[in-house]
């Protein structure tokens, strides 16, 4: 589940010549694919709406940061030749 990353999809390819033509579509996050979609149930939008209001992006971050952090420390707890991780350095991952 992606709602904030958006992403360009390919739309199509055009050889002309020797070149390929590539279009995209403009960018969007999966989720805002989704609710685009009238393939897509509206209770399963609707459920998806539901999640969304209740993520933070800046929680999130934060919750990945301290999962990393944790990480390191156990690599170095394994002899490895990892150090604490900083918020600055830990950010480099996310």
């Amino acid at each position: 589940q992606n709602f904030f990353q958006p992403s360009v999809k390919l739309i199509s390819k055009e050889r002309v010549g020797s070149k390929v033509i590539k279009r995209y579509d403009k960018p969007a996050t999966p989720y805002q694919r989704v609710l685009a979609s009238e393939y897509v149930d509206q209770n399963v939008k609707n459920q998806l709406r539901d999640i969304f209001a209740r993520l933070n992006p800046v929680d999130l971050k934060r919750k990945i940061i301290a999962h990393q952090k944790k990480l390191a420390l156990y690599s170095a707890s394994k002899g490895n030749a990892a150090e604490n991780l900083s918020t600055e350095d830990s950010a480099a991952f996310v």
